[in-house]
């Protein structure tokens, strides 16, 4: 269950799902949740059931930043789910889901050394969203933009001058 659904005023949220798999056509969902009932494990479990997935995948939902570019930041909890409601669900929340690739050649008991990492002669190591440190900066980005968004909500929701 949504940890801030006391803020959810609809019933229903009408979703529109995008499901990506490598170099194939992409597929589409179209259904509605209850925000006050449904979780990030409810809809993971959902998806997996809409699109028949057996392994594993990645949710992200369609917003816009600060300056008004489109983007897909990433579901990953209950709290992600509850921001993606509050910000970016009217009149449709947007998902996409990413299928996981096996990539050949990888074991589960694979260790990337630092060698293996690309090197540029300017500027050291290359920071993208691949490597650890890209990552965890996108995910409080992503926080950052959820708090923002939250508190905007709480300032409309609010009487004149009580913040």
């Amino acid at each position: 269950m949504s940890g801030l659904n006391l803020f959810h005023s609809r019933e229903a949220i009408r979703v529109k799902v995008k499901k990506c798999e490598g170099l194939l056509a992409p597929e589409y969902r179209r259904f509605s949740v209850d925000p006050q009932i449904t979780s990030f494990e409810v809809l993971q479990s959902l998806l997996a059931r809409a699109f028949d997935i057996k392994g594993e995948f990645s949710i992200s939902y369609f917003a816009r930043d600060e300056e008004g570019k489109d983007t897909y930041l990433s579901l990953l909890s209950d709290w992600d789910l509850d921001a993606a409601f509050l910000g970016s669900s009217d009149p449709c929340l947007q998902l996409k889901v990413d299928l996981k690739p096996f990539e050949e050649g990888l074991e589960d008991w694979d260790v990337v050394a630092p060698i293996d990492v690309t090197r540029s002669s300017n500027t050291g190591f290359l920071l993208d969203r691949s490597s650890i440190t890209g990552t965890i900066l996108n995910h409080i980005l992503r926080k950052a933009l959820c708090v923002h968004t939250i508190c905007t909500c709480l300032k409309l929701a609010l009487p004149t001058g009580f913040l």
